[in-house]
């Protein structure tokens, strides 16, 4: 006989649109904000396609405290500078598109001629674009250095994300950025020079495409509807001519940090219909609809009892902890009342298993753990 432990994960959370992805008045950089971002423990979370479910609950916290800040950028509308770990990124607005224009640290500064776009707004799921970049600038004023590469983002992915604290957040699209990276350096006095004659962007694919380049980087970003900046970013770094297992590191930015955001476009009535959660039903600014248990059932029969107090659209499913679906039902429309449904683990080996059940745009999860 197996036993089920089941953990509560999170209350309700009332998502009011679907796949809305990355809007510019919801997801722009802005002045002043600051973040504090923690750094967790690596898990794989490559799975892309449609309504994936990202499990980062068993994440340790490494680091509690990256902090972030974003600054408006003296004679400039439309700079905006993010400074992390001690380098100070440049970021340039133009028409619909953010670009990364540069950064600057104790020891190297570059300023991109060719600018790398960051995002481009809208960006929806199955959105991507690509190209290359081509900056100079100087390494301890002592090193001229010509910095290029190439880069492609896909918008590949959106689902749900529970976080180390048991939230699950909904309404999340993901963003993949691969980029090469490749640099030249010459004598202080030549910097001029090199500013003066940027390379190609035939000549910065044939670099690439002949595997001179220093280092290759996938970064994935998860956007979730209602926060301005990423709630989840990983990062896997390769190193040419280097046979060692790729650098990982991974962050999550809490959001109820990013809920403190004084904002007109996070706080105003427009942004709300977007993403409201409440962890109370209690406090929710409608009725909760759904009441449900789960009973354990001889031998691998989960059994599911919810209760609907208006008819609604009703699916629910078991997920594996890197997202794999294992079990899922057909959306219905069920009547108000009492329900039950059954659901088979017999094929499914011991581990932690994810449930989740949606009425209508409400969704609720828990954990389940399979123990022989």
């Amino acid at each position: 006989m197996r036993v089920f432990f089941l953990l509560l994960m999170c209350l309700p959370f009332l998502v009011c649109k679907g796949q809305d992805g990355i809007q510019m008045p919801f997801n722009m950089f802005r002045g002043g904000d600051m973040l504090v971002k923690k750094q967790i423990s690596y898990i794989n979370l490559s799975q892309d396609g449609e309504n994936v479910l990202w499990d980062v609950s068993g994440a340790d916290v490494i680091n509690k405290s990256y902090k972030v800040r974003f600054s408006d950028v003296v004679g400039s509308e439309k700079r905006v500078a993010c400074t992390e770990r001690a380098t100070m990124y440049y970021y340039d607005l133009q028409h619909d598109t953010l670009f990364i224009g540069g950064f600057e640290n104790n020891t190297t500064k570059i300023d991109y001629d060719t600018k790398e776009i960051f995002l481009r707004f809208p960006m929806k799921y199955g959105d991507s674009y690509s190209g290359v970049f081509h900056g100079t600038g100087t390494y301890c004023d002592k090193i001229a250095v010509r910095s290029f590469g190439r880069y492609k983002t896909e918008s590949d992915a959106y689902g749900s994300i529970v976080f180390p604290e048991g939230d699950t957040v909904h309404n999340v699209t993901r963003i993949h950025t691969v980029r090469f990276i490749s640099g030249i350096r010459y004598p202080a006095d030549s910097l001029k020079t090199i500013s003066s004659m940027p390379l190609s962007a035939d000549s910065i694919d044939g670099y690439i495409d002949n595997g001179m380049f220093m280092m290759k980087t996938d970064i994935y970003r998860w956007y979730a509807v209602g926060y301005r900046y990423p709630v989840l970013e990983t990062y896997i770094t390769s190193f040419q001519g280097y046979k060692d297992e790729p650098y990982v590191t991974a962050f999550y930015y809490p959001p109820s940090e990013q809920e403190l955001f004084d904002d007109e476009y996070v706080n105003n009535e427009k942004s709300k219909s977007y993403y409201i959660q409440s962890r109370n039903p209690e406090q929710s600014i409608k009725p909760c609809k759904l009441t449900y248990k789960i009973n354990r059932i001889e031998q691998d029969l989960v059994n599911i009892e919810y209760s609907l107090s208006v008819p609604s659209e009703i699916s629910y499913g078991v997920y594996t902890a890197d997202g794999k679906t294992v079990y899922n039902n057909e959306r219905k429309r069920m009547n108000a009342g009492i329900h039950n449904a059954d659901i088979d683990l017999s094929l499914c080996r011991d581990g932690v298993y994810i449930f989740r059940i949606d009425a209508d745009r409400d969704s609720y999860t828990e954990k389940i753990i399979l123990k022989r």
